[in-house]
């Protein structure tokens, strides 16, 4: 059922399990990282790589394979197996064939790359009978994580997720993966693919895959180390290499100029030290004793690998084309199998060899006789072992014959002596095989148990003082003392890295008067204030019997004691703790003395430690919105990197640096420096910085107003204390704007100076320009006048007024008649739409000239047939022209006072009318008849003859004057006194018929009504004709 395929791990400078995973524009790591410890003489070789642009995204939300995979296999969306990390859709492997795999499309990571994804398999049924959730638990059948080169045409491994019977792996849940890739300018066509080849069948060995992500590195970048001493541009590469002799921060810059990352690695130097001795340590006055030195701890030499349960990530430079695996089977446990199709190698990081002389290993090679997954290896597809030194030409030291295992297929183990050239403080590695078949079943071969032996190192030895030795360059000199006890420094040195180590011993003089035999000194380097404390012991023999016992720490900032009176007991141990001493960084000297035996005394001698110091900086300040804020900035003195613990708001925060510099922002608060911290000490701060910033006020400038022209208007700002308006306006102060639209701006200040500014807008609009005409201007009374607005614009009301009375206040036209003469005041006040009112007053506008007044008298207004002559005395006033008219139908004449004679007198009456006219047209008029009077004469037949004949056919009375023919009427009736005729026509007759038939002969009776002319009286005459036919 299993089929074993080997993985190979290529260059992965970090390969991470973490939580989640971000993309960001810039991103760096650098490994190794954070604190790596070294001892003095090794070297370290650190290597960077830098991220920038995003390649490739695939969250899978969308229930489908993104763009930018070129996979054929359609896996399952549905999270069989439970959540993923976000729980949102994942790529899922469930029931399906093998091989199982997904790959993408072709990109350039030239310039290096990160790739991240979560994956999962699939742990003992999760969901309780669930499909698609059977767990990887055989050989062979986990995940390959692959890289193709060359577009897909052949993949190798980068990692195995490898599967375990308890799956006692941590990808058995969900978990995030990262793998870094270096800059190679080749990898310009780069395939990635997640492959598993065996299963134990379709419905078994499932996992997932969910949120990948390819981050290429960008070539705009550029590289630059930097160390914390100050010294810059170590390299302008990816990869340093560094062999400090004391503790050191390197930092590694990433940058295209504008983008720029950051990240800092911390070298903590492992001293040598030493422990120096005497034997005996206590001996008599000028007698000797022998010194002796030793290292006490030494930088280890050479390496050793095991692959157990991993590769160590401090051994490898890189693995290329190999992985953890039992291919050609293990040598113990896990061994590292080469099945790549491209390079195979595996290269060590630099090394410290100096007193190394054999490396040791173990291969074995697939052979005629090893299983399938081991490939026979042929003629000329040897494994060579090689070496070079601080990153020069590599250099073969041996070639290892595949045909060995042809012969023996089992593990060799070889112990190879190392070449003088290989042996140094900085070597690498490396065992590969040049030649091989670009086959994942072909040449195959393992590699397991790297060591080295090494030799002690070698020292050379100074002791001091050497005055009273035989020889001080020797590691057991032979010492002899005075009468007082000493102390002797040792010093050793390796001779091949140059760290040495310092250690003291103190030999005591026995019975030789007053002698302290054992004075101790201890600093107690961080009280936190800027200072340190002294403290220790002393021991002595045969003191004085008077006198204090004095301890004094002496710098370059002053003397420092601890006093002590007596008495004193011999052989005893008397502690002593100085305090307060200024961390100054200058030489210490510790003294122990009696007062008045200055001879008894002993002296030690030290550096006073450096402690951090706060010198204070600026920041603090007040500001309105808007306003340029300055930085809380403070500096500092100590060993950095530095750390400063403060609290923002309340909020407890820290900061670092690893400059004397420190930059918190300007963001507004309260912050409160609490503790400066350096690589030895602390110093209690204490101090405040307060940024505020006051909102801008709220300055209000009023609404928006339209005016009238010539009125005045207040503009008065609000929301702060002063306001200042442009446009020569005084705020509160009324004034008079030009018409027109002006933006009014105010600047308001409130209490804090904080300004602001705020507008409104004033719309003064001009008074109408009132205007209006009249169809006249003068005429005779009654005059009717038509007034007309011609106002121009958007007139909402008009008021006329005629000698101040208004007349109307509305309508742009009106009409008015003048009853009387007289000059009239015209006034129109027009308002617009907004508002805005004016007038306009004509004096004496209108005039209305009077009427002359027409009256007349006559010589007599009765006239009769004989005498109709009568004489007219006009008495007009205020005319100057006449016109007569006298009724009888003649033209009138224009007499002032005419003599006029009524001829042919046909009416009972004439109205005689007068008309006066004025200078200006003006006309009055009077009538007054003139009466006829005098005897009505007619004449009235009383028989006629209706028989048709010429003669008297009709009864017709005529009468000729005195009466008015208009008030006439004529009745006949039969003797019954019934009416068979009548007629209203003076000049009307009665032809005899009654309804269309001649009457029959008789006596009819006629009745006659008429007014009379003279006196307007009624006449009634009656009497009878006969008929005769």
């Amino acid at each position: 059922m299993k089929k074993f395929f080997a993985s190979l791990l290529i260059l992965v400078s970090f390969v991470s399990f973490v939580g989640a995973q971000s993309t960001i524009p810039c991103q760096l790591t650098i490994t190794p990282s954070d604190t790596v410890s070294i001892f003095c003489g090794d070297s370290l070789r650190v290597v960077g790589s830098g991220l920038g642009t995003p390649l490739f995204n695939s969250d899978f939300n969308g229930s489908q394979l993104d763009v930018g995979w070129a996979s054929s296999q359609i896996p399952l969306f549905s999270n069989p197996c439970g959540p993923s990390l976000d729980g949102t859709p994942s790529a899922w492997f469930g029931n399906g064939t093998d091989p199982r795999e997904l790959v993408t499309i072709s990109y350039d990571i030239s310039c290096g790359a990160q790739v991240c994804f979560d994956l999962d398999f699939a742990d003992h049924d999760p969901c309780g009978g669930c499909q698609d959730c059977e767990q990887p638990d055989a050989p062979g059948e986990g995940v390959h994580f692959m890289i193709s080169t060359d577009g897909g045409a052949t993949f190798t491994d980068v990692f195995y997720f490898a599967p375990s019977p308890t799956s006692a792996q941590p990808w058995y849940s969900w978990g995030n993966y990262c793998f870094d890739f270096p800059i190679n300018p080749a990898n310009t066509n780069v395939v990635f693919k997640w492959y598993q080849d065996v299963t134990s069948g379709t419905q078994f060995d499932h996992w997932g895959i969910d949120n990948v992500s390819i981050n290429a590195g960008n070539c705009s970048y550029t590289y630059d180390w930097y160390d914390g001493s100050g010294n810059t541009n170590l390299s302008d590469t990816n990869t340093l290499a560094v062999s400090p002799p004391d503790d050191e921060s390197y930092t590694l810059y990433y940058t295209d100029g504008v983008d720029t990352c950051s990240q800092t690695i911390f070298v903590d130097v492992i001293q040598m030290t030493a422990t120096a001795s005497a034997d005996p340590d206590s001996v008599g006055c000028f007698d000797c004793t022998t010194l002796d030195i030793v290292p006490a701890n030494v930088a280890p030499q050479g390496f050793s690998e095991y692959f157990d349960p991993t590769t160590s990530a401090t051994v490898w430079d890189h693995i290329t084309g190999g992985a953890i695996g039992a291919g050609c089977s293990s040598y113990y446990q896990n061994s590292m199998f080469f099945n790549g199709t491209g390079t195979r190698e595996a290269v060590t990081n630099p090394v410290n060899t100096q007193s190394c002389s054999v490396l040791s290993f173990c291969l074995y090679m697939g052979s005629q006789y090893s299983s399938s997954t081991c490939g026979n290896a042929g003629p000329g597809e040897d494994i060579v072992l090689q070496y070079s030194t601080s990153g020069g030409p590599w250099t073969t030291i041996a070639v290892y014959d595949e045909s060995i295992w042809d012969l023996s297929p089992s593990w060799k183990c070889y112990n190879v002596n190392l070449p003088a050239n290989a042996q140094g403080n900085a070597v690498q590695f490396k065992w590969a095989q040049p030649t091989h078949t670009a086959s994942l079943t072909a040449d195959n071969w393992s590699l397991d148990h790297i060591s080295m032996t090494c030799a002690p190192p070698t020292f050379t030895y100074v002791w001091e003082p050497a005055g009273q030795m035989n020889d001080n360059t020797l590691a057991n000199p032979l010492a002899c003392m005075a009468d007082t006890s000493q102390n002797f420094i040792g010093t050793l040195t390796n001779t091949i890295s140059g760290c040495s180590a310092t250690d003291t011993t103190r030999v005591y003089i026995k019975n030789c008067g007053c002698e302290i035999t054992n004075f101790t000194a201890a600093i107690d380097t961080c009280q936190g204030n800027g200072t340190f404390n002294v403290e220790g012991g002393v021991l002595f023999l045969d003191n004085p019997a008077t006198g204090d016992l004095v301890f004094q720490a002496s710098n370059g900032s002053g003397v420092y004691t601890d006093v002590q009176t007596g008495p004193f007991t011999e052989d005893s141990t008397y502690t002593y703790l100085i305090t307060g001493i200024p961390s100054d960084g200058t030489p210490l000297e510790v003294m122990v003395f009696f007062v008045d035996e200055d001879t008894c005394s002993d002296t030690l001698y030290f550096t006073s430690p450096i402690a951090p110091v706060y010198l204070g900086g600026t920041g603090t300040g007040t500001y309105c919105a808007g306003d340029p804020v300055d930085d809380v900035v403070f500096d500092v003195t100590g060993t950095g990197p530095f750390e400063v613990h403060y609290t923002f708001n309340g909020t407890p925060t820290i900061a670092t640096s690893t400059t004397t510099n420190f930059n918190l922002g300007n963001a507004e608060g309260l912050y409160v420096i609490d503790t400066l911290f350096d690589a030895t000490c602390y110093y209690v701060v204490n101090d405040t910085f307060e940024i505020i910033v006051n909102p801008l006020p709220n300055v209000f400038a009023g609404t928006d107003q339209l005016i009238c022209e010539n009125e005045s208007i207040t503009l008065s700002g609000q929301g702060a204390q002063t306001y200042a308006w442009d446009n020569n306006v005084q705020d509160a102060t009324p004034f008079v704007p030009g018409v027109g639209v002006v933006m009014y701006t105010v600047t308001g200040t409130d209490a804090n100076g904080c300004v602001n500014t705020d507008s409104v807008e004033i719309t003064v609009e001009a008074l109408p320009d009132v205007s209006f005409t009249s169809d006249v201007v003068n005429g005779c009374m009654p005059l009717t006048v038509t007034f007309s607005n011609t106002t121009a614009g958007n007139i909402a009301t008009c008021e006329w007024f005629i000698n101040g009375e208004v007349i109307t206040n509305t309508g742009q036209d009106v009409v008015y008649t003048f009853e009387n003469s007289g000059t009239y005041d015209i006034e129109l006040i027009v308002t617009s739409t907004n508002g805005c009112t004016n007038s306009l007053l004509e004096a004496a506008y209108i005039e209305v000239y009077p009427l002359p007044d027409a009256a007349f008298d006559a010589s007599t207004f009765l006239i009769d047939n004989i005498e109709s002559t009568v004489e007219f005395y006009n008495e007009s006033t205020g005319a100057t022209s006449y016109y007569w008219n006298f009724g009888d139908g003649t033209d009138s004449i224009t007499d002032e006072n005419p003599i006029y004679e009524f001829d042919g007198i046909t009416s009972a009456s004439f109205n005689v009318e007068l008309t006066a006219v004025s200078q200006y047209g003006c006309i009055d008029k009077i009538i007054h008849p003139v009466i006829l009077s005098g005897q009505t004469i007619y004449y009235i037949p009383n028989t006629f003859t209706p028989n048709g004949d010429p003669f008297n056919n009709v009864f017709q009375p005529v009468f000729t004057s005195g009466f008015d023919p208009y008030d006439f009427q004529m009745v006949i009736y039969n003797r019954w006194g019934e009416q068979i005729f009548i007629s209203n026509d003076a000049k009307g007759y009665w032809d005899g018929t009654y309804k269309g038939k001649l009457v029959e002969d008789g006596i009819y009776t006629w009745r006659i009504e008429y007014k009379s002319l003279g006196n307007d009286e009624r006449t009634v005459i009656t009497g009878n004709v006969t008929v005769i036919r």
